[in-house]
């Protein structure tokens, strides 16, 4: 059963990736070279970062808070942007150091910082887009799943919390652009 999820995980977090590959390829599969090497790209992301220890998904009950804390960081971050008018890595910058310190001085049974700064790079979002905070809120609950799921693997790996952050993005206004009737193909 853990191998089913596992694979399962696999595929939701690396779905998003090959569909904006194949989306803004979309206009130019003209030839067969192309499509082979679309076709390789996705073997590459399904297949080629997968870990021997990916299918020992085992977290910790405890640990589910930091679901929360991811959606409290993307929140804080898009706000400090609309309502402070930070630029976004500075308010990234900002929530991520605010939460290290804090983590520093409390000493609490979970750390907030890592997950914080997941939820900053998840509220990196373009703020002249004009998201609703509720999208920017059900971003945060994606990539704190995905940050949640993904901390018995991909270990060791840079570009860990921007692939989260990106990848619940994407699945974030794939579902705004359903609801609003904005989502062709």
């Amino acid at each position: 059963m853990n191998k089913f999820f596992g694979i399962l995980f696999q595929v939701l977090f690396l779905s998003p990736f090959v569909l904006f590959i194949l989306f803004s390829s979309l206009d130019h599969l003209t030839s067969l070279r192309k499509l082979v090497f679309l076709a390789l790209i996705t073997i590459l992301l399904f297949f080629g970062i997968a870990q021997p220890k990916f299918y020992k998904i085992r977290p910790e009950k405890d640990d589910s808070l930091t679901i929360i804390i991811v959606m409290i960081g993307a929140i804080l971050t898009y706000s400090l942007q609309n309502y402070v008018n930070l630029n976004p890595i500075l308010s990234a910058g900002l929530i991520g150091t605010l939460a290290t310190l804090i983590d520093k001085r409390i000493q609490l049974k979970l750390s907030i910082s890592l997950p914080i700064y997941c939820g900053a790079f998840v509220g990196m979002t373009n703020p002249n887009i004009h998201f609703p905070f509720w999208i920017i809120g059900l971003n945060g609950l994606i990539a704190g799943i995905l940050f949640y799921y993904s901390k018995s693997f991909y270990g060791g790996i840079g570009g860990k919390l921007g692939t989260i952050a990106f990848a619940s993005v994407l699945a974030g206004l794939f579902i705004f652009k359903w609801f609003t009737n904005d989502l062709y193909f």
